[in-house]
């Protein structure tokens, strides 16, 4: 699928926004809306599926919901509070001014301008001041967008390199910091340009290089300890990233 973004050059037109906190056992509604909803989720786990693809949102998570998607209710390990707001943007393919359609925030700053909205809401409020306080809030994800998401894509890669030996899938790393895998994967794509898979196998081959010069264990052995199932996974690893078999960069240095 084709990555797309909110185009913030066509000002989005606000039409309505709440808290939502759910009840025990309470789920997403399945739709198809004609609208897009921004979701901001502030505690607990808010799950859904859109379009056969599975969505959870921890806390400082965000999520634009595009119209015309059909979004069906999952259960969640614990009930949502989240803020929604509706509203009808356009949308295209790497735009000079936009945000993506998922990211996170700082639920300490982000808090006071949702007050702020849903005071405007409440207060019935003009449309302009309505609609300031909606793209202040984008203008926020904007401008802190990247450099959290810079931050966690450094968190992920710490974690990587505590575990690199064990079985790490894409999946685990995804419920372990409250993302769907594509997320991770787009995340490691735009700050590294690699995927989440070919940073763990960079990783791996480079503390098997270590260990190549630096003792005489076999390929077998050195492949058991730095993560890969079998030599063969290792061999391949290095002919692909390397030009090479194992053996052969081996004697070479």
């Amino acid at each position: 699928m084709e990555e797309q973004y909110l185009d913030l050059d066509r000002i989005p037109a606000y039409l309505f926004s709440a808290y939502r906190i759910f009840e025990e056992n309470e789920t997403h509604i399945d739709r198809i809306a004609d609208f897009d909803v921004l979701l901001l989720a502030l505690e607990g786990e808010l799950a859904f599926r859109e379009e056969g693809r599975d969505i959870r949102l921890g806390p400082g998570d965000w999520y634009i919901q595009r119209r015309g998607r059909r979004q069906e209710g999952l259960s969640a390990a614990s009930p949502p509070t989240y803020y929604f707001i509706h509203f009808i943007g356009d949308y295209g393919d790497r735009l000079a001014h936009c945000i993506p359609l998922a990211g996170i925030f700082r639920t300490d700053t982000m808090k006071p301008m949702l007050s702020r909205l849903r005071e405007a809401e409440a207060n019935a409020a003009s449309a302009v001041e309505k609609s300031a306080c909606f793209l202040s809030i984008l203008s926020m994800l904007q401008r802190g967008g990247q450099r959290l998401h810079s931050a966690k894509v450094e968190e992920i890669q710490s974690y990587i390199l505590r575990h690199y030996r064990e079985r790490l899938r894409i999946g685990e790393l995804a419920e372990r910091f409250f993302f769907t895998e594509d997320y991770i994967i787009r995340l490691f794509r735009r700050h590294m340009g690699i995927t989440p898979y070919q940073y763990i196998r960079k990783v791996r081959l480079e503390h098997a290089k270590q260990l190549m010069l630096s003792s005489s264990q076999t390929i077998a052995a050195i492949a058991a300890q730095t993560g890969f199932p079998d030599s063969v996974s290792l061999h391949k690893a290095f002919v692909q990233d390397v030009g090479v078999a194992p053996g052969v960069w081996r004697r070479r240095h």
